[in-house]
């Protein structure tokens, strides 16, 4: 069996080192070439993966590699190649080291790299077990931003998405919400309530149906005026509200 996989991926390697284009095209085809030499190997495992998200705490040991939130899925194909000698695990990782001088190529350690092909959105990752000599290979690509936990070698499905408690609510509902926010922000940390002329209290109730309005017709920044103008009643150069977000209004 060995001897079969040192055949293959020997006549793959001497392709891929001879050429030396830093163009994007050059080096995805160079990646391809190995790729498909492990792919089509004797013995050759291969198994579905898709990734996504970014929260940390339900991604075993972090991410290997993940940009912004993760969003959308990151998708492809793992390869797990048994009986495959140090030597030629060595090999593997000089071709990374090799293409590396032409593309961004991070090496976790001396049997771990990856490498990401853009604008293409593409990722290489290889790992060695020297344990039981299994070598991984996995090319995957996504339309959204790219996700790849550490777990990679044996997880073939994750779903790290965050959280977000406020996903389905309204617009009046994240515009009331905001209200509330400047509300009891106001009421536990202002420290000169008692200078000041007004009921607080009586003006948050009596905002709650323009803030609710505007933000039904759609009006974001009147409802950032709302919030300014209240927090102005209370004539503290240091008590504002400032900025809005067009889809979240709090």
């Amino acid at each position: 069996m060995r001897k079969i996989i040192t055949a293959i991926m020997g006549a793959a390697l001497p392709f891929a080192i001879a050429a030396q284009e830093a163009d994007i095209n050059a080096i995805t085809v160079r990646l391809d070439s190995l790729y498909n030499a492990v792919i089509t190997a004797p013995g050759a495992e291969t198994c579905k993966v898709r990734y996504t998200g970014s929260d940390g705490a339900k991604a075993p040991g972090g991410f290997l590699w993940q940009r912004g939130l993760g969003k959308g899925w990151t998708q492809g194909l793992r390869i797990s190649l048994p009986d495959v000698s140090q030597n030629k695990a060595a090999e593997f990782d000089n071709f990374f080291q090799e293409i590396g001088r032409d593309n961004f190529v991070i090496r976790y350690n001396d049997h771990c790299s990856a490498t990401l092909i853009e604008p293409l959105n593409t990722i290489y990752v290889y790992d060695y077990d020297s344990a039981d000599s299994r070598l991984s290979f996995m090319k995957a690509t996504t339309t959204g931003e790219i996700c790849v936990p550490k777990v990679w070698t044996h997880c073939d499905s994750l779903d790290a998405t965050i959280h977000d408690p406020l996903a389905f609510a309204s617009r009046r509902d994240l515009a009331l919400l905001g209200l509330s926010r400047l509300w009891s922000g106001v009421r536990r940390n202002f420290a000169f309530m008692k200078r000041v002329r007004l009921d607080w209290d009586s003006l948050y109730v009596a905002n709650m149906e323009p803030v609710a309005d505007a933000a039904h017709n759609g009006d974001d920044e009147r409802v950032g005026e709302l919030l300014q103008l209240m927090a102005a009643r209370l004539g503290d150069g240091h008590t504002f509200v400032y900025g809005y977000d067009r889809n979240k209004c709090y």
